[in-house]
């Protein structure tokens, strides 16, 4: 058996990151991204935390995947901004991000083939990948820069429509045009990128409903809540999932904030 766990928006908070990996020991890791941008921390607390993040990656022996974030993006490409964006983050991490763009240490999504399962920032439509020449699943990486922009066809400034990309696209865009296979199968999607009111993820089942008190039937897994809950999953010698399941990391200061 493997664990693998999914954190979700980390935005330069090294210590929770630290916390959950060494409590959990997870054979298998999964940031969604945002590293950067924080209404509490400076931006040299950003590049100590990445720079941490690298060296935790560095010493771990299995998966150790990076999702790039927009709040990430936005300090590579110049062309766009988001809310928090700081000129001394640019500074401080424009080399290093676009660095880690370009040797492929960060990356739009990870695909779980055998599970059909996507783990992305924001997530994926087939209307962002069909207007895009349907690349496979596997070449997200080698998109151009434009079909990452802000906007695409259908201009949407808060991302709720199925033409914003893996960065932007909110909840129920996604929900709506959620990524389906030749086979006609819905694929499961676990991302960050949308704040919940209420502090908890949303777990939502194919038709829209409420899931988060029966997991096994949510399609979509929205956990921007680190460093509140984090996704942790068994997986057996073959890499079938076994169990996925939402942990309650009951013991942070429930003063944080982003």
């Amino acid at each position: 058996m493997k664990t693998r766990i999914i954190l979700g928006d980390i935005h330069g908070h090294w210590k929770p990151i630290k916390d959950i990996y060494d409590n959990v020991k997870p054979d298998e890791v999964i940031i969604l991204g945002d590293y950067c941008d924080s209404f509490q921390l400076t931006s040299q607390d950003i590049v100590t935390c990445w720079n941490n993040i690298q060296k935790m990656k560095k010493k771990h022996a299995g998966l150790f995947y990076l999702v790039m974030g927009n709040h990430d993006w936005h300090y590579i490409c110049g062309t766009e901004k988001y809310s928090g964006y700081k000129q001394g983050t640019w500074n401080a991490m424009h080399d290093i991000l676009t660095k880690a763009w370009d040797s492929k240490d960060m990356h739009i999504a990870y695909i779980d083939s055998i599970n059909k399962t996507i783990y992305a920032h924001a997530g994926i439509t087939n209307t962002w990948l069909n207007e895009w020449s349907n690349p496979p699943l596997d070449m997200l990486d080698e998109v151009n820069e434009y079909a990452l922009n802000f906007s695409h066809i259908s201009f949407d400034m808060y991302g709720d429509s199925k033409w914003q990309g893996p960065l932007w696209v909110r909840p129920s865009a996604l929900l709506s045009d959620i990524y389906k296979d030749e086979d006609g199968d819905v694929w499961t999607q676990i991302v960050g990128h949308t704040r919940t009111r209420n502090g908890k993820p949303i777990l939502a089942a194919k038709d829209g409903t409420n899931s988060y008190d029966n997991p096994d039937n949510a399609i979509l897994w929205v956990i921007d809540t680190m460093p509140f809950y984090y996704v942790k999953e068994t997986l057996d010698d073959n890499g079938k999932l076994v169990k996925r399941e939402l942990i309650n990391n009951a013991e942070v200061d429930p003063a944080f904030i982003q």
